[in-house]
């Protein structure tokens, strides 16, 4: 039993090393009244970021609904444009055909199209500066029969837009002087949407943190074995 309790003790300790995800989400109106909802998912490691975007709207109406960026603050002083993307990984979604299910063309994409950039501690993650804005994360169709039936000729084949990326995309960024700590002094998220730089106006992100699974389980069990330690020594 005092074998479990090293163990125990030590691997609690490692719990507060263990990454979090911190969830930020946006919904509302932009200022020319479309809807919008959206959440991005941030995992600090030691010099890593690790974002997802998610676009939450379903069965939109146009492009000016679609994600086209995040900007963020963290702690610290780094040179400007220091970052890069290490890693990407999404779907692209083009020739949406209104009122068809499944009416889409789909491809896996692991090549980052986004430019990433910070002054100083200010980072910004966007797809503006594309041809066309293209690359921007488009909501999901119509959750009841798989259709997108809103959309307009801005979401349709032929578009300069196209092709998008569906729902959501993941990117893992390098910045170097980074740490896992970091995320707790994360602050002034701002989504934007549309294809052009702060389109509908910046959306304000309001966010919670997540422990990651691995630190939940470590956790509970350690509290099950300590619980067990206190049962077997009465």
């Amino acid at each position: 039993m005092r074998s479990i309790m090293t163990f125990v003790t030590g691997a609690l300790l490692c719990v507060p090393a263990m990454y979090a995800t911190t969830i930020v989400n946006t919904s509302g109106n932009l200022t020319g009244g479309d809807s919008i909802d959206a959440q991005a998912a941030f995992t600090f490691g030691n010099g890593t970021i690790q974002i997802t975007l998610t676009n939450l709207i379903t069965d939109q109406t146009d492009v000016g609904q679609d994600i086209n960026g995040i900007s963020f603050t963290i702690p610290g002083t780094y040179g400007a444009n220091i970052g890069l993307v290490s890693t990407f990984s999404a779907t692209d979604r083009s020739n949406i055909n209104v009122n068809v299910a499944g009416g889409w063309s789909s491809a896996a994409d692991s090549t980052n199209h986004w430019l990433f950039t910070n002054a100083s501690n200010n980072f910004d993650l966007t797809t503006i500066g594309n041809p066309g804005a293209q690359y921007t994360i488009i909501g999901g169709p119509n959750s009841g029969n798989n259709e997108y039936t809103n959309a307009n000729g801005s979401l349709k084949p032929g578009n300069p837009h196209e092709p998008f990326l569906a729902v959501s995309a993941t990117w893992t960024l390098s910045v170097a002087g980074v740490t896992a700590a970091d995320e707790a002094s994360l602050s002034n998220v701002m989504f934007s949407f549309g294809t052009a730089a702060n389109e509908g106006g910046a959306q304000t992100g309001h966010s919670s943190t997540v422990p990651e699974p691995m630190s939940l389980a470590l956790m509970g069990g350690g509290l099950l074995l300590i619980g067990m330690y206190r049962k077997f020594t009465r």
